[in-house]
């Protein structure tokens, strides 16, 4: 039991000194995008600190679950995606009902995969404003691979984007297109053991379909 104590300690300390680690690299980023000389600087600063900020709330989710950490971070920060559709009169719906537990590398992945899909949805599936809907489902297939999707009702995919994206170097979001957008949605899933799938939904607007053999979290 006291061994058990221990651990148990020693667990919560490092997480406690990692989340120092992660606010010190997001104090320090923003700093230096402030004083950063170039447009670009500033932009590519501001990618990476949303990067750290993302891997900041997954790590707390999943310090306070039990491997379900993806899930509680899709739920809290479904929070914020849905007051920034509202600015745009477009819902935002998070269902992780039945979702599977995730190893921590590949939930990082996948979180920072869902931010850029939602992103590429409220940027360029409404040019004219909403009202619109926007829905992201974390679960399990019948063959138990974790599938995660992103729907939007939006105008759909040009014709000529409804190839798989090609690899990308990497590039600040507000730097690239729409289908550069989409080719670093298909590496982060790449990153994470799966494929990323763009469809036209038959009721108008796109859905982004990640499949991903299932990997638990590791004890």
């Amino acid at each position: 039991m006291d061994d058990g104590n221990g651990l148990r300690m020693q667990l919560a300390e490092m997480r406690h000194r990692t989340t120092n680690i992660l606010a010190s690299l997001a104090a320090l980023t923003r700093s230096q995008a402030r004083q950063a000389n170039t447009e670009e600087a500033r932009e590519r600063l501001s990618w990476v600190l949303d990067c750290i900020l993302t891997a900041t709330q997954l790590h707390r989710a999943v310090g306070v679950t039990t491997g379900d950490g993806l899930s509680l971070h899709l739920r809290e920060v479904g929070q914020l995606w849905a007051r920034l559709g509202a600015e745009r009169n477009v819902q935002v719906q998070i269902d992780t009902d039945g979702a599977p537990q995730v190893e921590d590398g590949a939930a990082m992945m996948l979180a920072l995969l869902v931010q850029e899909a939602i992103t590429n949805s409220l940027a360029h599936a409404y040019p004219d404003g909403g009202p619109g809907l926007i829905q992201v489902r974390f679960g399990r297939d019948g063959d138990g691979r974790l599938v995660l999707t992103v729907r939007d009702d939006g105008v759909g995919l040009p014709d000529d984007e409804s190839a798989e994206p090609p690899q990308l170097d990497w590039v600040a979001p507000t730097l690239r297109d729409h289908g550069n957008g989409r080719a670093l949605i298909a590496d982060l899933a790449r990153y994470a053991g799966g494929k990323a799938s763009w469809h036209a939904d038959p009721l108008g607007g796109t859905v982004v379909r990640v499949d991903v053999p299932y990997v638990g979290r590791q004890c």
